[in-house]
């Protein structure tokens, strides 16, 4: 039995059927790769179906990566941004919530005179 840590694990392994290396490589060191000894060697081997298939699959995985670290640094750019936007809106919050502590102290102040007035229109 496929426990959730065990599905997780699996599903985050790296591949085994394609070193890193070979990866990185772009279109024209893997043809020589296919050419010359070396890591690509069982490619020239293969059918060429296959092979085309599995250089194809190479390159999909490659512009993937790069779609997938394009897409990373332009949610940190927004991430940025949006921090900056947060520091202006804490700011003007506080400066906000500074007003209001003044005018409720003012309130309070006029309140205490209009009560002393109001006082002293009775007495009179």
């Amino acid at each position: 039995m496929v426990t959730g840590s065990d599905l997780g694990a699996a599903r985050h392994r790296r591949s085994r059927s394609l070193p890193t290396a070979e990866l990185e490589a772009g279109p024209e060191e893997e043809e020589a790769e296919l050419e010359g000894g070396g890591p690509g060697q069982d490619l020239a081997s293969m059918d060429p179906a296959k092979r085309k298939r599995v250089l194809a699959n190479r390159l999909s995985a490659a512009r993937s990566k790069e779609r997938k670290l394009r897409h990373a640094q332009e949610l940190e750019a927004k991430a940025a941004v949006l921090a900056a936007e947060l520091a202006t809106q804490e700011a003007a919050a506080a400066t906000a919530e500074q007003q209001v502590a003044a005018l409720l102290a003012e309130r309070a102040a006029l309140e205490g005179h209009l009560v002393r007035l109001e006082a002293m229109v009775q007495q009179r």
